[in-house]
């Protein structure tokens, strides 16, 4: 259904967490990849939890929200190119700064083939 989802079209598509139950690799073949070539023909919004879908698909704007049991706030909103939006992606999908650097670390990823 979500491969159907993301294939050709012009209308916006909204997905509450289309990455629940998919594996990373799925995520990026099936999902990222779609993304990226669909976007400029169509508006995917997403709501997610997974810095894969969210950072690996290019996304030109986050909003990132805090919210509670009954209410909610949009806390930022843009592009990564910006240091407190990027700032808050890294806290909120990755875990911080710290977590993030044990990740690249563990991975001694020199060089990508």
């Amino acid at each position: 259904m979500l491969i159907l989802a993301l294939s050709d079209g012009t209308s916006p598509i909204i997905i509450d967490q289309p990455e629940d139950s998919l594996d990373i690799r799925t995520i990026w073949e099936d999902m990222c990849s779609k993304v990226r070539k669909g976007k400029e023909r169509r508006q995917f919004i997403f709501t997610t939890h997974n810095s894969s879908l969210a950072v690996a698909s290019d996304t030109d704007k986050f909003t990132i929200l805090e919210a509670g049991a009954t209410s909610g706030r949009v806390m930022f909103s843009g592009s990564m190119d910006h240091a407190p939006v990027k700032d808050e992606v890294i806290t909120y999908l990755e875990g911080g700064p710290d977590t993030y650097k044990i990740k690249f670390g563990k991975y001694k990823i020199d060089h990508i083939k």
